[in-house]
């Protein structure tokens, strides 16, 4: 369901300072159905209405087309939704389900259940939940990390749920179920947690909401935790914090400074700041590393920008219409495609971004070898990512073979984006025949080569012998040699072996039935050879008779 731009209200910022915000207004009748595992075509920008009564964390699960969310205390519930926030199911009996994130094989989901001093697992597999680890009393969880088999925890009864002490952080180890919380300084007000594939034990917490900010960076040693740095003031109002995939560096989206600032995971040494704007709450890695969303809460500037990992400049901008929720940013592995959730008055939707053309894809499909000078069918097909249709696309063909390049034309695709064309090869050789879209203003270019193995013909050579008629004759032969078709070189040669030794009898381009005649005079057994050297399409070759005396 689509929500429409429809006017503005008055709001406050996250400092407090009222602002105009643009407000989405939407009618949605949403139903809970099961979740379809197949994810949708992400086509063009989309705005989907989600089941959701507060929203407090966002993770994408690429490999099954699917994302999670979760609504914080005093709610119990986790929604899976496809990729484009349709078919959404929901968990519920998860008390206070706040932080989720990915185990490290990307079978379960850890959730931070603020209302139960537990951590949950739940398997993806079947979408239920697998396990619950008790944590002490009044540890209430609220977000959760993993990294090195651990589970970092950040908990605070006083924040994540709403009542009772601040609290800390802790490790737990799923295996067993052990506790253990840091010893070390570190944050305890709202504690935020995050970690990645690379980051091999080490994790960076700070608090949410706190002014001014500190960051930590923890270290798990066999299940212990302890403060290897930590950076003071660098920022007020932490919203967010995204290690990159790597675990080299962390991004902090804090409500100032107005930009996100970016450092070293291990020492939190400065390393550079996104150009972002006013109010970050936000921000994510692509899977790849290569690519760094980020967001703020600004009334009237974009929501979300797209960076490359070393550019402080945005490649990409979008404005949401509506007010991105904190922390509500995931992005693809390959960085094409942004999410983003935003809030309207209560009411939550997911905006599926497209960060740049649609990617596209080529195939190109041939026997693996051919007889040169034959005429050899080649068929491909060109898709877009996003489903959409690729026909009427042009497609640039060439082959290549050592240093030589050479144009075929050009073929225009058809339904489904299928192609095919042709080719006689001249060489025989090793043929690269590539395919090649240049895409456009919405398409990405892809190409695509494939190896053409080409072998020269076997030649057809015969020799035959006969006794030569006349008086004149007498002990001689008539020796001819037939050659078949050849693409340049008509030259044969036909020797006589005897005990005696061998030699050449004859050697010359054959008439235009492809006949050499030689007569030979026989004085014992002979055994007559044709050689044939062969030429650029057609392959060397002899034949032999003997003539018995």
């Amino acid at each position: 369901m689509l929500t429409t731009l429809s006017g503005w209200k008055i709001t406050n910022s996250p400092q407090g300072y009222p602002f105009m915000r643009k407000h989405l207004t939407s009618a949605i009748a949403i139903a809970l159905v099961g979740l379809a595992l197949a994810s949708p075509a992400l086509a063009t920008e989309t705005v989907t209405a989600l089941p959701l009564a507060d929203f407090f964390d966002v993770v994408l699960d690429e490999s099954r087309g699917r994302l999670y969310y979760t609504a914080g205390h005093p709610h119990d519930v986790l929604v899976a939704t496809d990729l484009d926030g349709a078919n959404p199911t929901t968990l519920t009996g998860l008390e206070g389900a706040s932080g989720i994130t990915l185990s490290e094989d990307a079978a379960s989901l850890f959730v931070a259940l603020a209302g139960s001093n537990a951590v949950s697992r739940i398997d993806l597999a079947t979408l239920s939940e697998a396990e619950r680890f008790a944590l002490p009393t009044d540890v209430c969880p609220g977000s959760v990390a993993v990294t090195a088999g651990y589970v970092a925890v950040g908990h605070s009864c006083n924040q994540y749920a709403g009542t009772g002490l601040y609290g800390g952080v802790g490790v737990l180890d799923p295996t067993t179920g052990a506790w253990n919380p840091l010893e070390a300084p570190g944050p305890f007000y709202k504690p935020y947690v995050t970690a990645a594939a690379g980051s091999n034990g080490l994790f960076v917490t700070g608090d949410l909401g706190l002014s001014p900010t500190t960051l930590y960076t923890i270290g798990i040693y066999d299940g212990i935790g302890d403060t290897i740095s930590s950076r003071s003031n660098t920022g007020s109002n932490l919203r967010d914090l995204a290690i990159s995939p790597d675990g080299g560096l962390v991004v902090q989206a804090s409500g100032y400074p107005y930009q996100h600032d970016v450092f070293g995971v291990f020492a939190l040494n400065p390393v550079l700041a996104y150009e972002t704007t006013n109010y970050p709450n936000a921000a994510a890695w692509s899977g790849d590393g290569f690519t760094v969303a980020t967001g703020t809460d600004s009334a009237y500037d974009d929501d979300v920008r797209i960076h490359h990992r070393d550019s402080p400049t945005p490649f990409a901008t979008f404005e949401l219409g509506a007010r991105l929720a904190p922390r509500g940013l995931a992005i693809t592995a390959d960085g094409s495609t942004a999410f983003a959730v935003s809030e309207t008055g209560g009411s939550f939707a997911l905006h599926v971004l497209p960060t740049g053309p649609v990617a596209s894809t080529l195939t190109l499909t041939t026997s693996q070898t051919a007889e040169v000078g034959t005429s050899t069918e080649f068929t491909g097909v060109l898709s877009f990512t996003d489903g959409s249709d690729s026909a009427g696309q042009t497609v640039t063909l060439t082959r290549s073979y050592a240093d030589v390049v050479q144009a075929l034309p050009s073929v225009t695709t058809g339904a489904g984006g299928a192609f095919s064309f042709s080719d006689v090869p001249q060489v025989a050789t090793t043929i690269t025949y590539t395919a090649a879209y240049a895409g456009d203003a919405s398409h990405g270019a892809s190409n695509i080569s494939t190896d053409l193995q080409v072998t020269k013909r076997a030649t057809d050579l015969t020799i035959e012998v006969a006794t030569a008629t006349g008086k004149k004759n007498r002990n001689k032969v008539v020796v001819s040699a037939q050659l078949g078709d050849t693409y340049t070189n008509r030259i044969v040669t036909i020797t006589a072996s005897d005990s005696r030794g061998t030699r050449v009898i004859a050697s010359g381009a054959v008439d235009g039935g492809g006949i050499l005649d030689v007569t030979y005079r026989v004085r014992r057994t002979t055994t007559f050879t044709v050689e044939f050297a062969g030429d650029a399409w057609y392959l060397p070759a002899s034949a032999s008779t003997t003539y018995v005396k």
